[in-house]
């Protein structure tokens, strides 16, 4: 009996058949002792059939209405916590210094998710970068650093390796900035590349700061010698 699965459907079953053939057994013997003509035992057991029915009838309506209600309940509960779930995930991405991005490896770089920090990188809204609706990434990258980004990712994604490059970005309002992208690509089961997830964050002030500092190095140098 290792192959029967005891779960609640299987015990409910059994305790049925079980419950029915002794009901068949026991009223029938019974009716054996109150009733010897046929005419009567024929009544009796239309009424004793009736009297089953109604009685099993009962039992599964309550089993079926506390199974439906426990089904209910945890439909209930899972959608509260998916909600939450999303509510928190929301204001995670919402608070992120940057664009969270899901992306197509392709030759566009077709966004499938951008964070709402992305209107604030590039000035492009979501509804516009997602799925090239309005532009495609690709477009929003410096011209000149566009082959040195495609080069660094494919290079790494093949490789199934984290990478980490900083380029330019024009921005809608043709303002040029400097942001790092941190991504890894995503594969199935398979090894198929999905899609490649990162985060993107504006890194203008601080190369800014690192190009100043090096002219200042290089000045001294100059001097010192």
């Amino acid at each position: 009996m290792n192959w029967i699965r005891w779960t609640p459907a299987v015990r409910i079953t059994l305790l049925y058949v079980v419950f029915g053939f002794l009901w068949i057994i026991w009223s029938d013997w019974l009716l054996t002792l109150w009733i010897s003509d046929f005419s009567g035992m024929r009544m009796a057991h239309i009424y004793k059939g009736g009297f089953f029915v109604t009685v099993t009838g009962t039992m599964l309506f309550f089993l079926i209405r506390s199974s439906l209600r426990k089904i209910e309940e945890t439909k209930s509960s899972y959608t509260l916590k998916l909600q939450e779930s999303e509510r928190q995930l929301s204001t995670l991405m919402g608070n992120l210094p940057g664009m969270a991005f899901r992306c197509r490896n392709d030759k566009y770089w077709t966004m499938l998710f951008v964070s709402k920090g992305c209107e604030a990188l590039t000035g492009y809204s979501v509804e516009e970068l997602t799925n090239s609706h309005v532009l495609s990434y690709a477009r929003i990258i410096h011209p000149e650093d566009r082959r040195k980004v495609l080069d660094l990712v494919s290079k790494k994604v093949d490789s199934k390796l984290h990478y980490q490059i900083t380029y330019r970005i024009i921005t809608k309002s043709d303002d040029i900035k400097w942001v790092k992208e941190n991504a890894v690509g995503v594969f199935d089961e398979h090894d198929k590349l999905l899609f490649i997830e990162g985060l993107i964050i504006d890194v203008t002030h601080q190369h800014e700061n690192e190009v100043t500092i090096q002219r200042q190095l290089d000045e001294l140098g100059r001097l010192k010698k």
